[in-house]
């Protein structure tokens, strides 16, 4: 399994502005797990948001790339979410990381199955036919 974790700049189209600051971009972390058998690329994002949460960029940097080296070592078919986390504990205390870990699994799992990742998500939702 090929594992990147990259950093990527998001220009925002109005600042976001609060009482003691003004953001123009936000700094988000994108997760990318390539299974070299099938092609498939699946995405997760992390995007810690400075004084708010309980984890700082770093953290969610640090704790992405503990679970890339564990995720690294997995054959695609026995990725599953609970796994890594469970096997990676700097995944418990960086909320915003173990998301993108979780994305990253469920998205790489709908494509092995292949289902839509929606159908993965809530099994019992309906889904939506358009009529043109």
């Amino acid at each position: 399994m090929q594992v990147r974790v990259r950093k990527a700049v998001l220009k925002l189209r109005r600042p976001f502005i609060t009482s003691a600051w003004t953001l123009h971009f936000r700094e988000v972390l994108l997760l990318e797990l390539v299974d070299a058998e099938t092609g498939a690329h699946a995405w997760g994002e992390a995007a810690p948001l400075p004084g708010f949460g309980t984890e700082t960029y770093d953290a969610a940097v640090a704790a992405l790339h503990d679970a890339a080296t564990q995720l690294h070592h997995m054959p695609a078919m026995e990725i599953h979410a609970e796994r890594i986390i469970a096997a990676v504990p700097s995944l418990l205390s960086a909320p915003c990381a173990r998301f993108a870990v979780e994305c990253a699994c469920l998205d790489l799992e709908a494509q092995q199955l292949p289902l839509p990742l929606a159908k993965i998500l809530n099994p019992q939702g309906f889904s939506m036919r358009v009529l043109v």
